[in-house]
């Protein structure tokens, strides 16, 4: 037990304290792009510096984010993704092709909904490159709060569509196994506790899915604020053939 004790002690410190460092290093990227990206910004009118300004911000604020969660919980994402199919490999056949299946429907999903999201996102940064432009220097945003509400909302109603359909095909998923492992049960093929331990790894599938569909999502807002910095006539430090 002061083993177990000792153990549980350095642990929190050295993952806490990792942690906590690489938020530090993460804020220290998000100065460095402000530096790079405003270091040779050269605009003619206020405006047009403080929609450049923006855009800086809203590539700054995305990679932070996107950075964040790779941080916590992607890494265990990634390693979960891996190392529970295998497991279910060996405990049930048909289970591991029931959740190859499950993760591989639910990328499909993913990827044509972000798709559209991506459509979203790049619309509605260029709305908040527009109002806070404007908010610097006037109180009289209504018309561009307004532009900026309504493509909020259909960027949020956007989101609500992607995520419904994701958490339903892993709520058709969880149940068709579950219903199977029931089945298997009842004929005396499986144990309860089997059920127990197969519908965890079920549960943890879902939950590192979710967060590859954050990250993806993450990865895609960073995508669309990097493409308004190349567009960007007055910032001189990226352009479009660098993306290419």
């Amino acid at each position: 037990m002061i083993l177990i004790l000792i153990v549980q002690v350095i642990d929190n410190f050295t993952r806490l304290r990792s942690l906590f460092k690489l938020d530090e290093c993460i804020s220290d990227i998000g100065f460095d792009i402000h530096n790079y990206f405003n270091k040779n910004l050269k605009a003619e009118a206020k405006i047009e510096r403080h929609e450049s300004v923006q855009a800086i911000r809203n590539f700054s604020d995305a990679s932070t984010i996107t950075l964040r969660l790779f941080r916590q919980p992607g890494i265990d994402s990634i390693v979960s993704m891996i190392a529970v199919p295998a497991i279910l490999f060996f405990i049930d056949f048909k289970i591991f092709v029931l959740e190859i299946a499950y993760i591989f429907i639910y990328m499909i999903i993913d990827y044509y909904t972000t798709q559209k999201y991506v459509k979203f996102r790049d619309i509605q940064n260029t709305k908040i490159e527009t109002y806070y432009a404007k908010l610097q220097d006037s109180v009289d945003v209504d018309l561009e709060q307004k532009t900026f509400t309504r493509h909020f909302t259909r960027l949020s109603n956007w989101n609500f569509v992607e995520w419904f359909l994701l958490q339903n095909t892993a709520v058709f998923f969880y149940t068709l196994i579950f219903a199977y492992s029931v089945v298997a049960v009842l004929s005396g093929y499986k144990q309860i506790s089997d059920v127990v331990l197969i519908m965890g790894y079920i549960t943890s599938t879902q939950t590192f899915l979710n967060s590859f569909s954050e990250i993806k999502d993450s990865l895609s807002d960073m995508n669309v604020a990097l493409e308004h910095l190349a567009k960007n006539k007055n910032i001189s430090t990226l352009d479009l053939d660098d993306l290419v």
